[in-house]
Protein backbone atom coordinates (compact mmCIF):
# COMPACT_ATOMS: atom_id res chain seq x y z
CA UNK A 1 0.00 0.00 0.00
CA UNK A 2 2.88 2.37 0.76
CA UNK A 3 4.41 1.66 -2.66
CA UNK A 4 1.01 2.41 -4.18
CA UNK A 5 0.64 5.77 -2.43
CA UNK A 6 4.14 6.83 -3.49
CA UNK A 7 3.39 6.05 -7.12
CA UNK A 8 0.02 7.74 -7.17
CA UNK A 9 1.92 10.79 -5.89
CA UNK A 10 4.45 10.25 -8.71
CA UNK A 11 1.56 10.35 -11.18
CA UNK A 12 0.54 13.77 -9.86
CA UNK A 13 4.14 14.99 -9.88
CA UNK A 14 5.00 13.78 -13.38
CA UNK A 15 1.89 13.32 -15.53
CA UNK A 16 0.08 16.59 -14.75
CA UNK A 17 2.95 19.00 -15.61
CA UNK A 18 4.08 16.81 -18.53
CA UNK A 19 0.58 16.97 -20.04
CA UNK A 20 1.14 20.72 -20.43
CA UNK A 21 4.69 20.18 -21.74
CA UNK A 22 6.13 21.50 -18.48
CA UNK A 23 9.01 19.03 -18.46
CA UNK A 24 11.11 21.10 -16.06
CA UNK A 25 8.57 20.30 -13.34
CA UNK A 26 8.22 16.68 -14.47
CA UNK A 27 11.97 16.11 -14.24
CA UNK A 28 11.95 17.12 -10.58
CA UNK A 29 11.48 13.37 -10.11
CA UNK A 30 15.25 13.23 -10.65
CA UNK A 31 15.68 13.96 -6.93
CA UNK A 32 19.46 13.72 -6.73
CA UNK A 33 20.15 15.10 -10.20
CA UNK A 34 18.18 18.28 -9.59
CA UNK A 35 20.36 19.03 -6.56
CA UNK A 36 23.26 19.51 -8.97
CA UNK A 37 23.16 23.08 -10.28
CA UNK A 38 24.83 22.21 -13.58
CA UNK A 39 22.09 19.70 -14.41
CA UNK A 40 19.29 21.84 -12.99
CA UNK A 41 20.28 24.82 -15.15
CA UNK A 42 20.48 22.62 -18.24
CA UNK A 43 17.02 21.19 -17.68
CA UNK A 44 15.55 24.61 -16.85
CA UNK A 45 17.00 26.09 -20.06
CA UNK A 46 15.90 23.33 -22.44
CA UNK A 47 13.63 24.14 -25.34
CA UNK A 48 10.79 21.63 -25.25
CA UNK A 49 9.29 20.69 -28.64
CA UNK A 50 5.52 20.82 -28.96
CA UNK A 51 3.77 17.68 -27.64
CA UNK A 52 7.04 16.39 -26.16
CA UNK A 53 5.39 15.99 -22.76
CA UNK A 54 2.74 13.52 -23.90
CA UNK A 55 4.99 10.45 -23.74
CA UNK A 56 6.12 11.48 -20.24
CA UNK A 57 2.46 12.01 -19.30
CA UNK A 58 1.74 8.46 -20.49
CA UNK A 59 4.51 7.18 -18.22
CA UNK A 60 3.04 9.17 -15.32
CA UNK A 61 -0.41 7.69 -15.99
CA UNK A 62 1.10 4.18 -15.92
CA UNK A 63 2.72 4.96 -12.56
CA UNK A 64 -0.69 6.05 -11.30
CA UNK A 65 -2.60 2.92 -12.22
CA UNK A 66 0.27 0.70 -11.02
CA UNK A 67 0.06 2.57 -7.72
CA UNK A 68 -3.69 1.95 -7.42
CA UNK A 69 -3.13 -1.70 -8.36
CA UNK A 70 -0.49 -2.05 -5.65
CA UNK A 71 -2.39 -0.12 -2.99
CA UNK A 72 -5.88 -1.55 -3.57
CA UNK A 73 -5.99 -4.68 -5.77
CA UNK A 74 -3.04 -6.55 -4.22
CA UNK A 75 -4.09 -5.96 -0.57
CA UNK A 76 -7.64 -7.16 -1.41
CA UNK A 77 -6.19 -10.32 -2.96
CA UNK A 78 -4.07 -10.92 0.16
CA UNK A 79 -6.95 -10.31 2.57
CA UNK A 80 -9.20 -12.73 0.66
CA UNK A 81 -6.41 -15.32 0.29
CA UNK A 82 -6.60 -15.20 -3.49
CA UNK A 83 -4.58 -17.96 -5.14
CA UNK A 84 -3.19 -15.46 -7.66
CA UNK A 85 -2.18 -12.82 -5.10
CA UNK A 86 1.54 -13.24 -5.77
CA UNK A 87 1.02 -12.90 -9.52
CA UNK A 88 -0.77 -9.61 -8.83
CA UNK A 89 2.38 -8.30 -7.09
CA UNK A 90 4.29 -8.64 -10.35
CA UNK A 91 2.64 -5.47 -11.68
CA UNK A 92 4.24 -3.08 -9.15
CA UNK A 93 7.40 -5.20 -8.96
CA UNK A 94 8.01 -5.08 -12.72
CA UNK A 95 7.26 -1.34 -12.70
CA UNK A 96 9.99 -0.97 -10.09
CA UNK A 97 12.42 -3.01 -12.19
CA UNK A 98 11.99 -0.29 -14.82
CA UNK A 99 12.65 2.40 -12.20
CA UNK A 100 15.76 0.61 -11.00
CA UNK A 101 17.19 0.34 -14.52
CA UNK A 102 16.43 3.95 -15.48
CA UNK A 103 16.96 5.74 -12.14
CA UNK A 104 18.90 3.74 -9.56
CA UNK A 105 21.62 2.58 -11.96
CA UNK A 106 22.37 6.25 -12.66
CA UNK A 107 21.88 7.53 -9.10
CA UNK A 108 19.02 9.86 -10.00
CA UNK A 109 16.52 9.15 -7.21
CA UNK A 110 16.61 10.06 -3.53
CA UNK A 111 16.47 7.78 -0.51
CA UNK A 112 12.67 7.43 -0.32
CA UNK A 113 12.49 6.49 -3.99
CA UNK A 114 15.35 4.02 -3.69
CA UNK A 115 13.70 2.37 -0.69
CA UNK A 116 10.72 1.39 -2.87
CA UNK A 117 12.89 -1.23 -4.59
CA UNK A 118 13.21 -3.11 -1.30
CA UNK A 119 9.67 -2.39 -0.09
CA UNK A 120 7.95 -3.74 -3.22
CA UNK A 121 10.26 -6.79 -3.33
CA UNK A 122 9.70 -7.66 0.34
CA UNK A 123 5.96 -7.17 -0.15
CA UNK A 124 6.03 -9.64 -3.03
CA UNK A 125 8.01 -12.17 -0.96
CA UNK A 126 5.57 -11.90 1.97
CA UNK A 127 2.64 -12.31 -0.42
CA UNK A 128 4.25 -15.49 -1.74
CA UNK A 129 4.49 -16.76 1.84
CA UNK A 130 0.79 -15.98 2.37
CA UNK A 131 -0.22 -17.87 -0.78
CA UNK A 132 1.95 -20.81 0.28
CA UNK A 133 0.29 -20.86 3.70
CA UNK A 134 -3.30 -20.81 2.41
CA UNK A 135 -3.06 -22.87 -0.80
CA UNK A 136 -1.63 -26.13 -2.04
CA UNK A 137 1.44 -24.60 -3.67
CA UNK A 138 4.33 -26.76 -4.89
CA UNK A 139 7.79 -26.17 -3.49
CA UNK A 140 8.98 -25.26 -6.99
CA UNK A 141 6.34 -22.56 -7.40
CA UNK A 142 7.03 -21.21 -3.91
CA UNK A 143 10.77 -21.10 -4.55
CA UNK A 144 10.25 -19.25 -7.83
CA UNK A 145 7.93 -16.74 -6.15
CA UNK A 146 10.64 -16.04 -3.56
CA UNK A 147 13.60 -15.96 -5.95
CA UNK A 148 12.05 -13.63 -8.55
CA UNK A 149 11.48 -10.60 -6.25
CA UNK A 150 14.74 -11.32 -4.43
CA UNK A 151 16.68 -10.65 -7.64
CA UNK A 152 15.79 -6.94 -7.45
CA UNK A 153 17.02 -6.75 -3.85
CA UNK A 154 20.22 -8.49 -4.97
CA UNK A 155 20.83 -6.02 -7.80
CA UNK A 156 19.94 -3.14 -5.48
CA UNK A 157 22.76 -4.25 -3.17
CA UNK A 158 25.11 -4.64 -6.13
CA UNK A 159 24.30 -1.06 -7.15
CA UNK A 160 25.14 0.19 -3.67
CA UNK A 161 28.45 -1.68 -3.85
CA UNK A 162 29.29 -0.12 -7.24
CA UNK A 163 29.23 -3.47 -9.03
CA UNK A 164 26.50 -2.43 -11.48
CA UNK A 165 28.74 0.39 -12.74
CA UNK A 166 31.34 -2.21 -13.67
CA UNK A 167 28.68 -4.33 -15.39
CA UNK A 168 27.46 -1.35 -17.42
CA UNK A 169 31.04 -0.60 -18.44
CA UNK A 170 31.52 -4.22 -19.53
CA UNK A 171 28.63 -3.78 -21.97
CA UNK A 172 29.97 -0.40 -23.16
CA UNK A 173 27.20 1.65 -21.53
CA UNK A 174 27.71 5.02 -19.93
CA UNK A 175 27.58 5.35 -16.16
CA UNK A 176 26.69 8.44 -14.12
CA UNK A 177 30.34 9.55 -13.99
CA UNK A 178 30.47 9.59 -17.80
CA UNK A 179 27.45 11.88 -17.97
CA UNK A 180 28.94 14.11 -15.28
CA UNK A 181 32.09 14.49 -17.38
CA UNK A 182 30.15 15.64 -20.44
CA UNK A 183 29.50 19.31 -21.09
CA UNK A 184 25.86 20.46 -20.97
CA UNK A 185 24.07 19.53 -24.17
CA UNK A 186 23.41 22.69 -26.16
CA UNK A 187 23.36 21.25 -29.67
CA UNK A 188 21.48 18.54 -31.59
CA UNK A 189 21.67 15.06 -30.05
CA UNK A 190 23.72 13.39 -32.77
CA UNK A 191 26.61 15.87 -32.68
CA UNK A 192 27.07 15.88 -28.90
CA UNK A 193 26.80 12.07 -28.75
CA UNK A 194 29.44 11.74 -31.45
CA UNK A 195 31.83 13.97 -29.55
CA UNK A 196 31.23 12.05 -26.32
CA UNK A 197 31.77 8.69 -28.01
CA UNK A 198 35.16 9.90 -29.26
CA UNK A 199 36.13 10.76 -25.70
CA UNK A 200 35.91 14.49 -26.40
CA UNK A 201 34.05 17.07 -24.39
CA UNK A 202 31.05 18.26 -26.36
CA UNK A 203 31.51 21.90 -27.40
CA UNK A 204 29.22 24.54 -25.93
Amino acid sequence: MEWGLIHVAAFVMIAIPAWSDNLTAAYEAYDLLMKDDSYKKEYAAMVVPRLAGKIIAQHGYNLGWCGIWSGVVVPLCIVHHNRMAWVMTLVPWLADVGYFCAFDLFKLGGGVAQAQTYIVSIGSILTAASVYEHHNVSHLEFNISIIVPSTLIFFGLLEKAGVTDMLLKCFHHKIKADYDAMAPRTQPWGQSELAASDGQVAPK
